[in-house]
């Protein structure tokens, strides 16, 4: 995966706006931004809303929409580790769009009161997917990479010591995988990322103190064996079974672009990257003429002091008596600066169709001269958006449709014994046409996790990721009524 990785350093740097380590000196450091404002704007432009969609059973019509409702009232509300669920999927399109892929990691979390299924975006980095796949889907293996500080491995002993003490006390048997005597010999046993590990906030900051290394190695397939190893002291210290039915993999990528070829996509920074660098170029070298206009260099001609020189609203320089004595500012050349509104419109208006972006800021006299400029063409130029757009939207609904997926099954598959699930009047209502003796009065139905657990589907509703334009709705069914009324 090395050589994959080695150009998203550069990626990032355009993604998050910083300017090129290689600029002259003399130049400002300043950038443009037009990439790093469309990789951010866009998932919140495709993304209005979180998805809705239905957990499905082939077998058990109740259970469809038992856990469908566990979905919708349990896992959404929950799977805010690190961030709430809306920004982690905008952060992943946007990193999607950045790298060309992010993946997606499902794990089974016990928080608070919550046990169930949360979802984490791992650095694109620390994520490698099977050598000669292309694609996480034709992996039969992937590996995670995760760091570890010594607090957060004494937590993890101090959690399943206690998890197995109170299964004992309840006469059941408790076996999470973890090696509690390997976990405690590798605790301190601190390593430091290498410069291609870190992240952009790492190497801003100089920050690569790293911590302990644990790789995670999932394996597909029904009961394949999941292991986790210590690198550098070459131990295992966790083996489970994938407790998933279906045997999938908890790790999903998100892909901006696929060409068949490269396991991490192609992402909007690969694409327009040049072009970018050219625009922060052209901005640089403007703002550099700028400042000798502004305050231009001095000619002095002439044997006389320099100290007597001063270059400021009326004020008097004595030359003294030598006629061929002179102080004037050097003349530049204009011609740059003034083409420069132009020059930089063209670029900016070729960089955003190759991103497909709308571009409200360049006016009819400037940017590409084969762009119509007309009602009609702008109509056009805004129809080619919606369909960018509306790939990337599938694009994002068909990673999460599959994170749901894997979200509902685990949840399932992870949690153990009887419990009385609360449902809505709604869900109840709709349980009780198929068996009025699944649910109580009070609307409470028993789910045992051991015997009800299989083999889950999630289908998302299209569509609903973008929220609809009600006024335009309002337009539309006006038109049709008014169709309707005028010809019976």
């Amino acid at each position: 995966m090395r050589p994959l990785f080695e150009p998203l350093q550069e990626f990032e740097r355009v993604a998050r706006n910083r300017p090129h380590p290689g600029i002259d000196k003399a130049y400002p450091k300043v950038t443009d931004g037009t990439t790093a404002g469309v990789i951010q704007k866009t998932p919140r432009r495709i993304i209005q809303q979180l998805p809705t969609g239905i957990a499905h059973s082939d077998t058990n019509d109740w259970l469809t929409h038992t856990a469908s409702f566990i979905f919708t009232n349990r896992i959404v509300p929950n799977a805010n580790k690190e961030y709430a669920l809306i920004q982690k999927c905008w952060n992943a399109v946007s990193k999607a769009l950045t790298y060309g892929a992010q993946p997606g990691y499902v794990p089974f979390v016990n928080r608070g009161k919550y046990f169930g299924t949360d979802l984490i975006l791992p650095y694109v980095k620390d994520v490698f997917l099977e050598p000669g796949k292309v694609s996480d889907d034709d992996s039969n293996f992937i590996f995670m990479r995760a760091w570890y500080q010594p607090r957060d491995i004494k937590a993890i002993i101090a959690s399943q010591t206690r998890l197995k003490k109170n299964a004992e006390e309840r006469g059941e048997e408790f076996d999470s995988g973890w090696d509690l005597k390997a976990l405690a010999e590798i605790q301190d046993f601190k390593s430091q990322k290498d410069d291609l590990a870190t992240t952009p906030n790492e190497r801003d900051k100089n920050n690569r103190s790293g911590g302990v290394e644990i790789i995670h190695a999932f394996q597909r397939g029904i009961g394949g064996t999941f292991y986790s190893f210590h690198m550098a002291s070459k131990t295992v210290v966790r083996t489970r079974t994938n407790p998933d039915p279906r045997g999938v993999i908890p790790i999903h990528y998100l892909y901006a672009d696929t060409d068949g070829s490269n396991p991490i996509g192609r992402g909007w920074v690969e694409l327009c990257g040049a072009m970018q660098n050219l625009m922060d170029s052209e901005v640089q070298m403007y703002q550099y003429n700028r400042a000798l206009m502004l305050n231009p260099p001095m000619v002095k001609k002439g044997d006389w002091n320099e100290n007597q020189a001063k270059f400021a609203p009326n004020v008097l320089v004595d030359l003294g008596s030598n006629p061929n004595a002179s102080y004037e500012p050097l003349k530049i050349d204009s011609t740059a600066i003034q083409a420069f509104p132009q020059n930089y419109g063209l670029m900016k208006s070729q960089l955003l169709n190759l991103l497909s972006s709308p571009n409200p800021n360049v006016s009819s006299e400037s940017g590409d001269p084969t762009t119509s400029k007309t009602q009609a063409g702008v109509k056009g130029a805004a129809a080619i958006v919606d369909i960018d757009d509306n790939y990337i939207r599938k694009q994002f609904e068909t990673w999460y449709e599959k994170i749901a997926e894997t979200q509902v099954n685990l949840y399932f598959a992870e949690r153990h014994g009887v419990e009385e699930l609360q449902l809505d009047s709604e869900t109840a209502a709709k349980i009780r046409e198929l068996n009025p003796n699944l649910v109580s009065p009070d609307d409470i139905i028993r789910v045992d996790y051991d015997t009800d657990t299989e083999e889950l589907q999630f289908f998302i509703d299209p569509g609903t990721t973008d929220k609809k334009d009600d006024a335009e709705e309002i337009s539309k069914l006006q038109e049709v009524i008014q169709t309707v009324e005028s010809n019976p």
